[in-house]
């Protein structure tokens, strides 16, 4: 039975070769657009999450903008811009434990002023970072001096000897690059709480 059914389909192939190609071409047509919107859809979705990486939960972003009502003699219309002496507004101790770290933002129209952690979390990043770093430059000091004894009695190979001060060396340069960052991401948090931005 199962033969017979075979020789049909088979059958049927050869005598409808046209059909069957077309058949063919629009399964795979259809396969392929399947592929290419999975595909952009997934694009689209990682292009939003990425773009939503650099905001965190509970964040209030405050703009400048146009009154709506007169106040004091001023009329209605007047623009608002927000600038240093805002974030030191929100610094005050009316709002202790109400507003974390205040970041200030500019952009081509305005001046805003973003209550963002991003600056003080990339601070605490960079310093265990930093910390890290010098417990690997130890690390591989450590190893370092070991293989270069070992390589002065004969014990190792020169192979094994360049390695490890390729790794020393290695850890050396990110420990350096480490401290760079640190110390920038300090100061740049330091700026951002109303200090001068002295490197």
């Amino acid at each position: 039975m199962m033969r017979e059914l075979i020789h049909e389909i088979g059958s049927t192939l050869r005598n409808n070769k046209l059909r069957t190609a077309l058949t063919g071409f629009a399964v795979s047509w259809g396969i392929f657009l399947l592929i290419c919107l999975l595909g952009a859809g997934n694009g689209l979705m990682n292009s939003f999450m990425g773009s939503m990486e650099d905001y965190i939960s509970q964040a209030i972003r405050v703009e400048g903008w146009r009154t709506s009502k007169p106040y004091a003699g001023y009329k209605e219309g007047r623009t608002i811009q927000l600038d240093q002496q805002d974030v030191a507004f929100t610094e005050g101790p009316r709002w202790e434990g109400v507003i974390g770290d205040v970041t200030p933002a500019t952009s081509s129209k305005d001046f805003t002023l973003t209550r963002s952690g991003n600056t003080h979390a990339n601070a605490l990043a960079a310093q265990a970072k930093y910390l890290s770093s010098g417990e690997a430059e130890s690390a591989a000091e450590d190893a370092f001096r070991l293989t270069r004894a070992k390589y002065e009695n004969g014990k190792t190979s020169i192979t094994e000897f360049n390695e490890a001060r390729t790794r020393l060396l290695k850890a050396r340069s990110d420990r350096a690059q480490a401290a760079c960052e640190y110390l920038f991401q300090s100061h740049l948090l330091d700026f951002y709480r109303g200090g001068a931005l002295d490197l």
